[in-house]
């Protein structure tokens, strides 16, 4: 645990400050026994890179609260603690003058059957709103079976275990928001348990473990690939990133679109995990969500766009326990649409970089002139 400097505290709007007060003051009228609020994901990694951050996402660990304490609950309640107040003295300390809570944030999160909800500020006429997303700190995730992406999740966690969950350390840390000893500021406390802030200094893309692995992480057939690529079986970092990308293969182009957006490189480890999920990439994952990726990538320029291909066509990996080589094109460029229809590269033996190009040149000019 570090306090988080003052002139990166300074870079949080201060409307988002309010707000987070608000959350604390709500926890402390109703005498919940949460230590504070919790900021995470790249909220926290923007803040650190000294840029101004967006999308506040917030985790309360109610490990200790009783069972009828949820986040929808609390987000119910939250109407209470306002009415406590007034509505002219909840605009004077907490700036907004409205407060609208969504409790379901759409069918993927109805499926996730998290205990989540979104509370949406308003400011008046004319002025922009705040969303917010809150959900409890997640403690372990269990999948039923490979490529099934809908994890059953202990939602009384605590924020190292939450932690844990997440496929980056850059955006694993947390930052605690608590009432200073004063009782008149805040207090910022980071929360770095997987070295986070490291790898953010060092430029480096690596998925958080722990310093323990549960027993059978690999099944059989996982084991004999694992000598094939080289894994380390008895490495903590080697073994969890095979059940991270495991769990979910669309992390694969997560990586991608970070180490283009930050210019960070990925972990050695990367390379030697990937093939364990190729499989379930290609055929579980819906193309509509890994064309979203690619997409998004797209937005960080040509030079970008051009290396993801080269990377996807043209790298090979060692994919099954007898050595066979693939890319990743297969896996990435495809999947099942929304009709239910799949589609699919063939397997891509070899590619010409220079007639790649002048094809791409002729299609679109502008872009890759």
């Amino acid at each position: 645990e570090r306090q988080l400097p003052a002139r990166l505290v300074s870079k949080v709007p201060h409307a988002e400050v309010r707000l987070l007060r608000f959350f604390i003051d709500y926890l402390a009228w109703r005498k919940l026994p949460v230590d504070g609020v919790l900021v995470n994901g790249g909220y926290v990694r923007d803040l650190l890179l000294d840029t101004v951050p967006d999308d506040l996402d917030l985790s309360l660990c109610l490990v200790d609260c009783p069972e009828h304490v949820t986040v929808e609950w609390i987000l119910a309640d939250l109407d209470n603690f306002r009415a406590s107040l007034g509505p002219g003295l909840t605009q004077a300390t907490y700036g907004f003058s409205d407060l609208r809570r969504v409790d379901i944030q759409g069918d993927m999160t109805k499926n996730k059957q998290l205990d989540t909800a979104k509370a949406v500020f308003q400011y008046g006429e004319g002025q922009p709103h705040i969303e917010v997303d809150i959900m409890p700190t997640i403690g372990e995730e269990t999948y039923e079976d490979e490529g099934h992406r809908i994890p059953t999740r202990d939602q009384r966690g605590t924020p190292q275990q939450d932690a844990l969950r997440r496929d980056l350390t850059i955006g694993a840390m947390l930052l605690r928001v608590t009432t200073d000893p004063s009782g008149e500021g805040l207090t910022w406390t980071l929360l770095d348990y997987y070295n986070g802030l490291g790898d953010l200094r060092d430029k480096v893309l690596r998925a958080p473990f722990p310093a323990e692995l549960p027993p059978h992480m690999l099944t059989e057939s996982e084991l004999e690939l694992a000598e094939a690529v080289g894994l380390d079986i008895s490495s903590p970092q080697q073994v969890w990133w095979v059940k991270v990308l495991r769990d979910d293969p669309l992390r694969i182009l997560r990586v991608f679109r970070f180490a283009a957006k930050l210019d960070f490189q990925i972990c050695p480890t990367f390379w030697r995990v990937i093939c364990f999920c190729l499989d379930s990439l290609k055929s579980k994952v819906a193309g509509s969500r890994k064309m979203t990726e690619v997409l998004k990538l797209c937005k960080y320029g040509k030079v970008r766009v051009i290396d993801m291909f080269n990377l996807c066509f043209r790298k090979r990996f060692v994919y099954r326990a007898d050595g066979a080589l693939t890319c990743l094109a297969p896996a990435i460029f495809g999947g099942v649409d929304g009709k239910g229809f799949v589609h699919y590269l063939p397997t891509v033996l070899s590619i010409n970089k220079d007639w790649f190009l002048a094809i791409a040149k002729d299609a679109i000019p502008d872009a890759l002139g």
